[in-house]
């Protein structure tokens, strides 16, 4: 014998493992479960008692609470005698347990029979009310034969009348059997949980064949179900004068199947990804780094993206696509038994009301994919930091790949879906989660830390936000850009023009923002790329400062290139990565200062970018409303480069820490002002307008 202690959500046999044991459970609640039941058996019960030795298990047994189990080996019937002997204090107990087991099972098919026999009288119903429909939406009628062909459940009886009433009878005299009876004699206690067996196996036999029948079923009638739903909740549409209200929130049953069916899913990857999503949210693991719920995660995430990009394409060439689908590629909803109907039904009206950014500059996952497809924007570099072309070149070089296959590639929407998909959603959705080690990229209502309607980033409230901070750093997003026009005398003039990031929203409930690139390629004028969960549970102002310093680090350094740390090529990251490497000699900076500085370097283990980012985020916290924290040094390097808008300059004028810095400042504007002046007068006298890319330099120098 062998003592097995469990913590909740430990998983003692695991479906499909071979039978080798025989356990009882000491103390706690085991849940047994499948695909098609689940129980529960207390302390007292024996467990296992319908699998066969030298077989694979049938179920799942899982701690429903931290359990203690003496485990047996197992490996013929005999076996079970022997424990059943070898514990004859409590062997009255087992008896009485045993039989509770069976009448909980018991209960559980009987339920799962109903379910199966609703699920084929919900199909007919549906098929009749299908010609309706058509009609409404003035959709052609298709035949689906595949309906027709189903059959209903057999007749099925799991036990017979006289073992109902006999193990009724047992159960309503279970105290006096037990004080009277089972205690008799040890064989009288075998007899009673061989003939159980026999019992449990019958019922496992039934329970097996309805889960078959409800399979088949689901399965050879996907796609009608997919059809009816999208033409159902257009006739809805139109049966409510064109407008859904969202008051009325629709009913969302079999969505894993249904999402399946739309997006005409390969029957082995969607097989793969709706058993896995089942193991999912029937799993009561709630320990992020157990083996088992990593397992479960790794397999949901296998195959979710896979599914998401045929659903997602699938979309573009429907008419009208269903709610469930909807949901699916925005949040990542493909459950019901992972949200619960008042979630679900916010996850709808939020999705009901959702409209796209007017500016262009804010997406969600499916509306950024599109534009992948389409051709609009390049796809995202991928984690090696190769742009598309770039992988490509490397897989030529490598001999992966010929030139013509190569020049193939470069024009292949799908080709570039698929990149877009491995590479910034698969990874950005991870790190924008905020916990790697809990991440799965499904919708779990577990998940929710904010209420959604707080927590969901509207395009006007993202904007706003992203304007509040940009009004205080209003260079942020402005790149020196290069033109020429010889015919008014203009080689070249470098004006400052700003260029908005793209905002992704990831379908996840997360807290952070991930700046993916800052710009496309070589080309200094196309926008960043920030990834942010759609459901967000941070405080947006300071996840968004965390962007924009990381922003303000990356780009300085794509921009100086191998200079980036140069102190004689003087920018914001070379001056500061100076300034940290020898904050040891600098006179400028008191014993504490260093000291302080210090502790800062070990904190973030003297990677410099980090320093900079959290000294960012205070100068744009603090020191902009006057609470200073900064030292002269970093206040210095943070005001030349990145200045404070002009009306927080005027405040700080009569400040001792920010007038010298203010003057150097103005005097810098007024002296690039002038030259631009005399820009204008060349302009001006060679009889020409004036271009707009010059005007934007003087609207730039006023701000």
């Amino acid at each position: 014998m062998q003592i097995i202690e469990l913590k909740k959500g430990q998983t003692l046999h695991a479906q499909g493992s071979p039978v080798q044991t025989i356990d009882i459970i000491s103390k706690g609640e085991i849940n047994v479960f499948n695909d098609g039941i689940s129980i529960v058996l207390k302390g007292g019960t024996i467990c296992g008692l319908p699998e066969t030795p030298g077989d694979n298990y049938m179920f799942t047994y899982q701690a429903q609470t931290d359990a203690t189990i003496a485990s047996y080996p197992f490996t013929r019937i005999e076996d079970l005698i022997s424990v059943i002997k070898a514990n004859p204090k409590i062997a009255p107990i087992l008896v009485s347990n045993v039989y509770k087991s069976y009448q909980i099972a018991l209960d559980a098919c009987h339920k799962q029979l109903e379910e199966a026999s609703a699920l084929y009288k919900d199909l007919m119903a549906s098929y009749e009310q299908y010609p309706s429909l058509c009609t409404i939406t003035g959709t052609q009628l298709k035949a689906y034969p595949e309906v027709l062909n189903q059959s209903p459940l057999p007749d099925i009886k799991l036990a017979p009348n006289w073992r109902i009433s006999y193990v009724n009878a047992i159960l309503d005299n279970d105290a006096a059997l037990r004080k009277a009876f089972y205690t008799i004699n040890i064989d009288i206690d075998v007899a009673m949980i061989l003939t159980c067996v026999q019992y449990l196996n019958s019922l496992c036999q039934y329970s097996f064949e309805i889960l078959r029948y409800s399979k088949t079923l689901l399965k050879e009638t996907a796609a009608f179900r997919s059809a009816f739903s999208t033409i159902k909740s257009k006739a809805d549409q139109i049966m409510n004068g064109g407008e859904e209200s969202l008051d009325t929130v629709p009913e969302f049953k079999d969505v894993l199947n249904t999402l399946l069916a739309f997006g005409n899913v390969d029957p082995e990857i969607g097989e793969a990804f709706a058993d896995s999503v089942r193991a999912y949210a029937s799993s009561t693991v709630t320990d992020a780094f157990s083996d088992e719920y990593r397992k479960v995660r790794r397999d949901v995430a296998t195959h979710f993206y896979k599914v998401y990009k045929a659903v997602f394409l699938a979309s573009l060439s429907e008419s009208l696509v269903p709610d469930v689908v909807h949901m699916f590629l925005m949040f990542g909803y493909c459950h019901e038994d992972l949200v619960s109907a008042e979630q679900t039904a916010t996850l709808y009206r939020i999705m009901k009301s959702y409209s796209p950014d007017p500016g262009g500059h804010i997406f969600t996952m499916p509306e950024w994919l599109e534009m992948i497809y389409e051709g609009q924007v390049v796809p995202s570099r991928n984690e090696f930091n190769l742009d598309y072309q770039g992988y490509l070149n490397e897989q030529k070089s490598q001999g992966n790949i010929t030139e013509e296959k190569m020049n193939e590639l470069l024009e292949d929407a799908d080709a570039k879906l698929d990149f877009e998909i491995g590479n910034l959603f698969m990874l950005s959705n991870r790190v924008t989660f905020g916990r790697a080690s809990a991440f799965v990229p499904v919708f779990d209502e577990a998940n929710i830390t904010k209420p959604l309607p707080d927590a969901f980033l509207r395009s006007d409230l993202l904007q706003s936000q992203v304007d509040a901070l940009k009004s205080d750093d209003y260079t942020i997003f402005y790149r020196n850009v290069m033109y020429s026009n010889p015919s008014i005398g203009l080689n070249t003039f470098t004006y400052a023009k700003e260029v908005m990031p793209y905002f992704i929203l990831l379908p996840n409930c997360g807290s952070r923002i991930s700046l993916w690139q800052e710009i496309e390629g070589r080309k200094r004028d196309t926008p960043a790329r920030y990834c942010i969960s759609i459901f967000h549970s941070s405080e947006l102002s300071d996840t968004l400062l965390q962007g924009f310093a990381d922003y303000r680090w990356e780009m300085c350094k794509t921009i100086q290139g191998i200079h980036w740390n140069d102190v004689t090529d003087p920018s914001l990251t070379s001056e500061y990565c100076d300034y940290l490497q020898f904050y040891k000699k600098n006179r400028m900076l008191t014993e504490d200062q260093k000291e302080k500085l210090y502790e800062q370097l070990k904190k973030y283990s003297n990677h410099y970018n980090q320093v900079f980012m959290s000294d960012y985020i205070t100068y744009m916290k603090f020191e902009r409303t006057g609470s200073l924290r900064l030292n002269k040094i970093a206040r210095q390097i943070l005001f030349a480069y990145c200045p404070f808008s002009k009306e927080l300059r005027e405040k700080m004028t009569s400040s001792p820490q920010y007038g010298d810095l203010v003057k150097t400042f103005d005097t810098k504007n007024a002296t690039a002002m002038h030259t631009l002046e005399n820009v204008f007068t060349k302009i001006e006298k060679g009889g020409f307008e004036v271009p707009d890319e010059v005007k934007a330099q003087k609207d730039y120098l006023e701000l």
